[in-house]
Parts: C-alpha cells; structure tokens; sequence
C-alpha cells in the first residue's frame, strides 16, 4: 500500500500504482461468485494525508464488506492469515467502542 501512496497522483489509488506482483495476484483456491471476483475497475479512493493503520484498516473493512463479511474469503484476498485479519478486525473493534 506505501508504493501506491507514494505513487498515485491525486487523491485516487488504481491498480497502475500498484507493484507488478500485486496488479497480476490471481486468486487461487478461493470460491467466489463471478460478481465478487476482484476487478481491475474497482477503486478505493481515500484522502491524501492519512496514517497508514487507517488506509489499512479502511483497505481491510471495504475488501471485508465485498465478501460480505466472509473473513476467510477475505483475508485470501488479501493474502494474510486469517489469524491476522481477525487479529486486526479485534484491534479495530477495540479502537472503535474507546472512541464511542
């Protein structure tokens, strides 16, 4: 995510700012309906000047929603653990009732 925050021009992350190996990630093994299949046109747009935990988190919950909140599919997608996605959905459940 650095790369494509430190490469896209204006306040808008598409998949040309991305490294090589990410723009060609295929994802294997993973049942999705055709609609859900991640595609190139899908854009993530978010304000120039934030922390990167937020545009992780932000990332992490928007790819969550796509799945319907299916965290296995997820954390495939997003090729981490399914340990660290529920790791990370528990620190943003945490922050989220402090700020409440």
């Amino acid at each position: 995510m650095s790369h494509a925050v430190l490469f896209a021009k204006g306040e808008e992350i598409l998949p040309k700012h991305l490294p090589a190996e990410i723009r060609t990630f295929q994802v294997q093994n993973i049942d999705l309906p055709e609609e859900k299949q991640p595609q190139e046109e899908q854009t993530l747009t978010l304000p120039i000047g934030i922390p990167m935990k937020q545009v992780e988190e932000t990332f992490i919950l928007k790819t969550l929603d796509q799945m319907e909140g299916n965290r296995t599919k997820t954390a495939g997608i997003l090729q981490i653990s399914l340990r660290t996605l529920q790791n990370k959905l528990k620190r943003y459940s945490k922050k989220s009732k402090k700020n409440r």
